[in-house]
């Protein structure tokens, strides 16, 4: 997809290594990056951000799907890096910046960084790879949204949908706040052309709305 660069990080959970997939989004001027991995990842990020043939500097706009820190905890040093502008919803916004904590355990924190732009339903940022509006999606977490490029029909779903045991599916229950939130936000997905989705768990995989809707029926 031109313009647009998965960024395969490994991380390890336990006594699994698992792969994250923050994505690049190359802008009019400079790049997107939207969720910045962990705080002790952030080399693996500069190193495949070198991959695409850009630099960590060139980031203009950091978009944060959601609290966590294998999605936020990289953030602080993206934008030392690069001085980026930082978005996010506004209930994301209050634990990223360092207002409350972030959710789960003490070992879920991570450096804070201040919230530049509270993002909300429909915002439309402007790529080359053509607009890509933003769509909430709770129940992962209270205020997670996910992106959708029209122009290819891609959603970048942040955790709102994974890929387990290769397969597309919903978030993972024990890990999300509100599985009810989280059928209807594939739902709301569903109403849009959707082609194919990018998830930070998983990688790529093409759908559906169709195929969407079943699932969300699955999870009722």
């Amino acid at each position: 997809m031109e313009g647009v660069y998965t960024l395969p990080i490994e991380v390890k959970f336990g006594e699994k290594t698992l792969s994250i997939n923050p994505v690049l989004i190359e802008l009019p001027r400079g790049l997107a990056l939207i969720d910045a991995g962990m705080s002790n990842t952030t080399d693996q990020l500069t190193h495949r951000i070198q991959e695409t043939g850009h630099s960590i500097k060139e980031i203009r706009l950091l978009i944060l799907t959601h609290q966590d820190g294998d999605h936020a905890g990289g953030g602080s040093f993206v934008v030392e890096q690069s001085g980026a502008t930082v978005c996010t919803s506004s209930l994301e916004a209050r634990p990223i910046s360092g207002e409350t904590r972030p959710r789960g355990p003490e070992e879920n924190s991570y450096p804070t960084v201040p919230v530049d732009v509270e993002l909300l339903e429909g915002t439309v940022f402007r790529t080359l790879a053509g607009p890509m509006e933003v769509i909430e999606t709770p129940g992962h977490t209270p205020g997670h949204f996910s992106l959708f490029l029209h122009n290819n029909g891609t959603v970048i779903a942040g955790d709102a949908l994974v890929i387990h045991k290769g397969q597309l599916a919903g978030p993972h229950p024990k890990m999300s706040e509100d599985m009810q939130a989280a059928r209807k936000a594939i739902d709301h997905i569903a109403e849009y052309p959707v082609r194919d989705v990018l998830c930070f768990h998983g990688g790529y995989t093409q759908t559906s709305p169709a195929a969407l809707k079943e699932l969300s029926k699955s999870l009722s």
